[in-house]
């Protein structure tokens, strides 16, 4: 038993050693979130010196959302997750100021007669105020230089548009060629201020659609129709496979709009020959499902993973030599969030891709 108690001693000091070499706060509770094991770091965020264990998780470190809801313990480990991560979580009063944290949470399972069963959680918290505020101020500078540029960056282009038409005035091919590489340019530079507005607007939760009864199928044929020229400009066939009957739900045409917009481009721009399709249909489970579909250049697997991060652009030099933001998939991901919308993604290298948004039912109460 001696050797055995000395083990469990030993055992505890290597586990308390490897805790107290981690810079962010390390907490080990039990099922019923009751302190078993914490670090130095831990009694740096909750501001203590005095021994922790065996006290709650709750009563020591409070938490709730951004928006003032109360988070517990036990509904942080609700349906005995896998591994949580939490990063819109905050602790503190007014007198004292708000925390914000990262907390990263994890099981700490057993084996017993072959069974896995849950002993108690591992909590890495971590304080963001400060990254939080910085993120905070450079979306704010973001939204007011996007916001001040749009105005000039338009009416350069319209002179630049004025200018390259036929019968405006006659332009030497060399002064032609280089109004036009501006005009792209200015255009590009456009795109992709809409896009930091908009991204703006979703890192700082601005992004309140406006919900009503669309008819999905009289959207798609008006993105159909606009963007017709634009393929055919580049030798592909822009199909339309109407529905058979009426699809409608009740979403944000703008942001729905905006979605697919993005999936169409992306498709025509990296779709050097053969169609790009765009389909509606209801689902068995009644969700709208709508559709984009290439015969174009594919996106291999390990870009699938990271498309739909910020500014990811994939490394393959079909992709690289066109212009791009590495904006837009990561804007239509946070668009389909606020609308409770799933995007879908099918795609194998050289073959081609299919980006499907999916819609719920839901009524227009909700």
């Amino acid at each position: 038993m001696a050797v055995k108690h000395h083990r469990l001693e030993k055992s505890e000091e290597r586990l308390l050693t490897l805790l107290n070499a981690m810079t962010d706060a390390a907490i080990e509770v039990d099922t019923n979130g009751e302190i078993l094991h914490y670090n130095g770091a831990a009694l740096s965020l909750l501001n203590s010196h005095v021994d922790i264990k065996g006290e709650k998780l709750d009563k020591l470190l409070p938490l709730k959302t951004e928006n003032g809801d109360k988070i517990t313990f036990a509904e942080l480990v609700k349906d005995d997750p896998s591994a949580i991560t939490r990063n819109d979580l905050v602790t503190g009063d007014k007198s004292e100021g708000n925390m914000n944290l990262e907390l990263k949470l994890s099981p700490i399972r057993m084996t017993k007669r072959g069974h896995h069963q849950t002993e108690g959680y591992m909590l890495v918290i971590r304080d963001i105020t400060r990254q939080r505020s910085l993120d905070e101020e450079r979306d704010e500078f973001i939204s007011v230089a996007s916001h001040e540029l749009r105005t000039p960056v338009a009416i350069a282009e319209a002179n630049l548009s004025t200018a390259l038409l036929p019968g405006f005035t006659e332009l030497e091919p060399k002064v032609r060629a280089v109004l036009s590489q501006a005009h792209d340019n200015i255009v590009f530079l456009g795109e992709l201020i809409h896009d930091l507005t908009t991204l703006s607007r979703a890192q700082r939760d601005d992004l309140h659609p406006d919900f009503s009864l669309v008819d999905l199928g009289a959207l798609v044929v008006k993105l159909w129709r606009d963007y017709a020229a634009l393929a055919s400009s580049k030798g592909l066939e822009l199909d339309f496979k109407p529905p058979t009957s009426t699809v409608s739900a009740v979403t944000s045409e703008e942001e729905v709009r905006e979605i697919l917009q993005n999936f169409i481009t992306n498709a025509i721009k990296y779709t050097e020959k053969g169609s790009v399709t765009l389909s509606i249909r209801r689902r068995s489970d009644n969700t709208a499902e709508l559709e984009v579909r290439d015969t174009g250049i594919g996106i291999s697997a390990s870009d699938q993973k990271r498309l739909f991060t910020k500014f990811y652009r994939s490394e393959d030099y079909r992709t690289r030599s066109t212009t791009g933001t590495g904006l837009g998939l990561y804007i239509a991901r946070k668009l389909a969030d606020r609308l409770d919308a799933t995007i879908e993604l099918d795609s194998k290298l050289n073959q081609g891709t299919s980006f499907r948004l999916l819609l719920p039912q839901r009524g227009l109460d909700e």
